[in-house]
């Protein structure tokens, strides 16, 4: 019938604009429900043009790699929009304007008092009661945007960000997300899988690790220096509420990120438009689980650019990452206490894969940089 149809279709585009969990090795959230939910939605009366947060989406911009672009307006000061109650987004070309009511947010000073590894970026998030579309966005103080437009009625998402110093937006329908790659297929006992305070890799039974030393020990060296970094924040606890985040990224996904070619001259305008993107796909996923009910958050420990790696294919990136086969991530994932690492690199045909967590030698995950969020 067609109601069913309609359901379906609806399910089919919450679950396919949901790729940025890949980032966190599959873990499933319904988000579903609680993008469909019954809203209180902005005052859909309200006149446009007093709204002082808006985005204008503009003219079409560099198309020529097949993607749908177009330039972007925004009126988003940091210090007056990071707890706007109402964003507005002016979409001409498709005859709609949006308006979009707060339902979370998180300035740039909030994530400072609680010593929030992000504190650069502020966050907002709001809801249009219309439909249950949803747009939320990051930023820092020195306008640097990335943020995420889920638009219920087209089935379509549209990502800003900025490309070689212009604010755009690409706007992909949703059923044109390249697929992700299923987990590897391991034969193993699921209830193996376990994520205990004095679990190491070491201790890790029947698992070939080469180049492994000692992952969150009690006695790491570097333990105290870590807590003393940051601050009131636990780290080593393993309860599940709080899930510990490293994110390295490549050379070919920044300059690919910021609308250059793969071989750029890397800048800290195409480093920060990367770390925008990083900080987003960690604060959507947080409100993912906040709006479903699942009692769990990311914590971004440690973010960087790896200096040599230059991935191939997805599939062997994740193996290889996971067999401490690129420099320095094992280190790192022992200095930073992360539960997870995440790689985030260029792929043409796909968006992402990751191993079946959560034993700690399997929370690894590959995605390509413009699924991520």
């Amino acid at each position: 019938s067609n109601d069913q149809n309609k359901d379906k279709t609806s399910k089919d585009f919450n679950q396919s604009t949901m790729k940025l969990l890949s980032i966190i090795s599959l873990v499933s959230v319904p988000y579903s429900a609680a993008i469909t939910k019954n809203l209180k939605g902005a005052d859909n009366n309200k006149n446009f043009d007093d709204v002082d947060c808006s985005l204008h989406i503009g003219e079409q911009h560099d198309n020529s790699d097949g993607r749908h672009r177009r330039m972007v307006s925004a009126n988003l000061l940091p210090e007056r929009c990071e707890e706007s109650e109402i964003v507005s987004v002016d979409i001409p070309h498709d005859g709609t304007k949006r308006a979009f009511k707060k339902v979370k947010s998180k300035s740039r000073k909030q994530k400072e008092e609680e010593n929030n590894k992000n504190k650069s970026f502020g966050y907002w998030y709001g809801e249009d009661g219309t439909d249950g579309s949803t747009f939320n966005y990051v930023q820092d103080e020195d306008g640097n945007i990335h943020g995420s437009l889920i638009d219920i009625s087209s089935h379509s998402v549209m990502q800003f960000s900025v490309e070689d110093g212009i604010p755009t937006v690409t706007i992909t329908d949703s059923s044109d997300f390249r697929p992700e790659i299923d987990p590897p297929n391991e034969d193993e006992d699921i209830e193996d899988r376990n994520l205990l305070s004095d679990t190491t890799l070491e201790s890790t039974v029947g698992v070939h690790q080469p180049g492994r030393s000692y992952l969150r020990m009690k006695n790491s060296p570097l333990k105290k220096q870590n807590q003393d970094q940051q601050g009131s924040r636990a780290l080593y606890d393993d309860s599940g509420a709080n899930l510990d985040v490293m994110v390295v990224w490549t050379k070919k996904a920044e300059c690919k990120n910021y609308g250059l070619a793969e071989d750029c001259t890397l800048s800290d305008q195409t480093k920060a438009a990367m770390e925008a993107k990083i900080n987003l796909a960690i604060d959507e996923t947080n409100t993912a689980f906040a709006l479903s009910g699942a009692n769990t958050q990311l914590y971004l420990a440690h973010l960087y650019r790896h200096s040599t790696f230059v991935e191939t294919s997805i599939t062997e990136s994740l193996n290889a990452l996971r067999n401490g086969e690129i420099s320095g991530t094992e280190q790192n994932r022992a200095t930073y206490g992360a539960d997870i690492v995440a790689m985030i690199l260029d792929d043409a045909n796909f968006c992402g894969q990751a191993f079946l967590g959560p034993r700690i030698d399997k929370m690894y995950s590959v995605t390509a940089w413009n699924c991520a969020t």
